[in-house]
């Protein structure tokens, strides 16, 4: 019996289809628009921190607090029309507007979008913890994108 197989044709079709993969700009930005929206969605509308959990104040606190916040900023926010009774670091906007995804050399990242954006971060998560950053549920969404991609160029 003589076998014969048609895997070098396979191999170079597979070669040339993957080859496209190397231009990798649009599925970056695929990867940072997600990351981006996730975080916002996550920390201005849902409260939550990296993990998970409900974002609060980690330093022991001194004085009285309505609801979230200490009893001068809750009236503060009263006053301008925010909730009180969950921590959603939506004063302005701004913030939640400066974190961007955007191209940086060799690829696309995502961040602040401003030197004060990334100030006030440092301080917020300074005092509220790990609040930014890369989920469980954005690495899923990370890898159902890339395989997406791989699928897309096999075809």
């Amino acid at each position: 019996m003589i076998y014969t197989s048609n895997l070098n044709s396979v191999i170079d079709s597979l070669n040339v289809k993957l080859s496209n993969i190397k231009n990798t700009d649009s599925l970056l930005q695929d990867i940072a628009v997600s990351i981006a929206s996730s975080n916002v969605r996550r920390i201005h509308n849902e409260s939550q921190d990296v993990s998970g959990a409900e974002i609060t104040y980690k330093r022991s606190r001194k004085t009285p607090t309505k609801g979230a916040y200490s009893k001068s900023y809750a009236s503060r926010r009263t006053n301008k029309g925010r909730q009180i009774q969950r921590v959603d670091f939506s004063f302005t906007g701004k913030l939640s507007k400066e974190f961007q995804a955007a191209p940086i050399p060799g690829g696309w990242g995502v961040g602040f979008t401003t030197p004060s954006g990334s100030k006030i971060s440092a301080f917020l998560e300074e005092n509220f913890g790990n609040v930014w950053g890369i989920t469980q549920e954005d690495n899923n969404a990370i890898n159902r994108i890339v395989t997406k991609e791989i699928n897309k160029k096999l075809k």
